[in-house]
């Protein structure tokens, strides 16, 4: 098992959140528990690290084996326009709080606490996820402002692995940035046209055929009426944000 599995493999027999934190005590595991495991391609040390939230509840039964897929126009973007000087990108998108719990009050609420209580969590992946020898640089990317906000208040948190590099954001994924995507693409409605037009077929056969069809699944959540209008907008406008942080 190596380091990130063994990592991973921790996160299921961990209960600081249920002891530190009186209101996640109360909860009982179908309330409250870790269903998914980061999602890692490629060995460290990793181009980049996205940082979510925490894992959305599972609406199916799954176990603690189970990878998360996050968002798959993301896992597209990532691999379509990162690093486009290697052959392979390498990276983690992980979780700044790794247990699952239903969206709310209660899930904003305890928000902060539950990333404090997992901060140790995210110390070690940024420790494995970087070159030592800082000779090739590794990206931590903010999925949404609260992964951002959370690391500016706690600047020492990874001041002695980054050395004082950018941390970098991306808008978040939800339904709820939905406006956000939709008026970034209709404010420059000629150009996403044509963006839409060249990238549309090779997102669709991503999603059907890409990683030997571990997004196969999601065609028939894509072929909703306007999903593949909002997953390009998606697309889109993360294009744009990744050229702050790109590899030429």
């Amino acid at each position: 098992m190596n380091s990130f599995e063994s990592l991973f493999a921790s996160f299921g027999k961990c209960t600081k959140c249920r002891q530190m934190i009186p209101e996640i005590g109360n909860l009982n595991e179908d309330q409250f528990k870790f269903h998914w495991r980061p999602y890692l391609r490629g060995m460290p040390p990793l181009h980049f690290v996205f940082l979510g939230w925490e894992p959305s509840w599972p609406t199916w039964q799954v176990n603690s084996e189970a990878e998360g897929g996050f968002n798959e126009p993301l896992q597209f973007a990532i691999r379509k326009f990162l690093a486009s000087n290697v052959s392979e990108v390498r990276f983690l998108i992980t979780n700044m709080a790794q247990c699952s719990m239903k969206t709310g009050e209660l899930c904003s609420s305890t928000r902060e606490a539950r990333f404090s209580a997992c901060s140790d969590f995210l110390k070690k992946a940024v420790q494995l996820a970087v070159d030592e020898t800082r000779r090739e640089p590794t990206r931590i990317v903010a999925i949404g402002w609260q992964p951002l906000l959370f690391l500016k208040n706690h600047p020492r948190l990874l001041q002695d692995i980054l050395h004082g590099d950018k941390l970098h954001r991306i808008t978040h994924y939800s339904p709820r940035c939905n406006p956000h995507f939709h008026r970034f693409a209709t404010e420059r409605n000629y150009e996403f046209h044509a963006f839409s037009e060249a990238m549309r077929g090779e997102y669709e056969n991503f999603i059907k055929y890409g990683e030997a069809g571990e997004f196969a699944n999601y065609w028939e959540h894509y072929a909703k009426p306007d999903q593949s209008e909002r997953d390009l907008q998606r697309i889109f406008k993360w294009k744009y944000e990744f050229e702050d942080f790109r590899f030429a």
